[in-house]
Formats: C-alpha cells, sequence, structure tokens
C-alpha cells in the first residue's frame, strides 16, 4: 500500500511540473478557445437579496468563500410563499460563454434557482416570449438545480446580464462569475473616422463578430 501511495505521489508531482503535455488520445481534441473568468462589475437590480453588493468585484471563486457555515455571500432566502427573491448582475461587456454559481455553507439542500441570460437588462428580466426572448438556438431561461456547497456550471450563449431567482429552498451566492470562452482571432482590418460615435460603432461591430466565431459562424 506504502508504494502504491509512494507511486501515485510521485505521478502527481510529475504532472504538475510538465509544461507541454503528450499528444492527445484519438478520441479527444483540444478545445483551442481561452476560458477566462469575468466577474459582476454592479447589481443592477435586486429584491429580498441579503448582501447582494457583496457579488460585485474579484472574489477567490471557491467554496466556501470565508469561513464555513458562517456566511459570506449573498443569501437569497424566501419569508413568504408569494415574495420575490431575485438578483440582476451585470458583466460590463458582451460576453461568450457561460456562468458559474458558488454555493456556501448556509444554502440549502434541495435549492433550484431560475438563471436567465441577456444582453439588455429588458431581456433578462423577460420571460420567454417577451422582448424577443426565446430559447431556440441557446437555452438563456432555464430552472436549475444548486449543490447545498460547490459550484454549478451553466449556459452556452451570447450575453452581458444575468437574472438569478429563487425558485426552491435558499442559497448564499458565495460567488457568481461569468465564463468567457473566445476563440483567438487576428485582426486583419481597421477603420477610423473624425466621428467618435461611428467609430465605437464599428468597435462594437467588431466585437459582435468575433462572439459569433466560436464554435462556428452564425
Amino acid at each position: 500500500m506504502k508504494s502504491y501511495c509512494g507511486a501515485l505521489l510521485l505521478a502527481g508531482a510529475g504532472v504538475c511540473g510538465l509544461t507541454t503535455f503528450a499528444a492527445l488520445p484519438a478520441n479527444e481534441t483540444a478545445d483551442v478557445r481561452t476560458r477566462t473568468w469575468v466577474w459582476p462589475t454592479r447589481v443592477v437590480w435586486s429584491t429580498n437579496a441579503t448582501d447582494a453588493a457583496l457579488l460585485v468585484g474579484k472574489r477567490y471563486g471557491q467554496v466556501p468563500e470565508g469561513c464555513f457555515l458562517a456566511g459570506s455571500g449573498c443569501l437569497l432566502n424566501r419569508k413568504s410563499t408569494n415574495e420575490t427573491v431575485a438578483v440582476l448582475l451585470d458583466f460590463g461587456r458582451e460576453l461568450h460563454g457561460g456562468l458559474q454559481i458558488g454555493s456556501g455553507g448556509r444554502s440549502g439542500k434541495g435549492t433550484k434557482v431560475r438563471v436567465r441570460f441577456g444582453e439588455s437588462v429588458a431581456e433578462t428580466m423577460a420571460d420567454l416570449g417577451e422582448k424577443g426572448a426565446t430559447n431556440d438556438h441557446a437555452v438563456r431561461d432555464s430552472v436549475i438545480d444548486l449543490p447545498w456547497t460547490g459550484a454549478r456550471e451553466i449556459g452556452n450563449t451570447g450575453f452581458r446580464f444575468v437574472r438569478i431567482d429563487l425558485v426552491e429552498g435558499h442559497v448564499s451566492l458565495d460567488f457568481v462569475r461569468a465564463i468567457s470562452l473566445m476563440r483567438p482571432m487576428e485582426r486583419v482590418g481597421g477603420f477610423r473616422c473624425s466621428d467618435e460615435r461611428l467609430n465605437a460603432v464599428w468597435e462594437t461591430a467588431v466585437r459582435t463578430v468575433h462572439l459569433c466565431c466560436q464554435e462556428y459562424l452564425w
């Protein structure tokens, strides 16, 4: 048993020290996109959410963020049956990817939340069928289970804003961060004129095209 454990430790140390990896198996392909974390820049709106401001800015990205069971996140807990408990976050710019939610120790077991992605506040606040909101080509509105203490990832869409509603149970959101997935692409052209508004429109168009060039072209 000792020699087996020793071999595992040596193997782990060897893997951790590697800077390059062996060729992938025949049935495995590397994702060329860059994966980064994007933290919320502001709370646009919240109702009956305790300490929602704790979600803004960079955190550790682990559960728990603070002392276990002591409370270190935004608490979503319904006090009455018909009470809406929700928070709407702004990530500062348009993204392609999804969301990671960290549930802290104060969370209950069997918690469900509704997650809505949107490119605008109006879309994020809308129900399916309103403001052009659909689940047709990407699921932007869904109800998911959260772990008692752990992290859950969801989403594969374009968005800037995310709304999280408590559906069942209660949850301490230790952190909420966006997952940006972007294919590295070289800019091969440019545009510049004396009208700064038009220059800003151009830059928005360039980023929009880039966001739409991930797995395939839209």
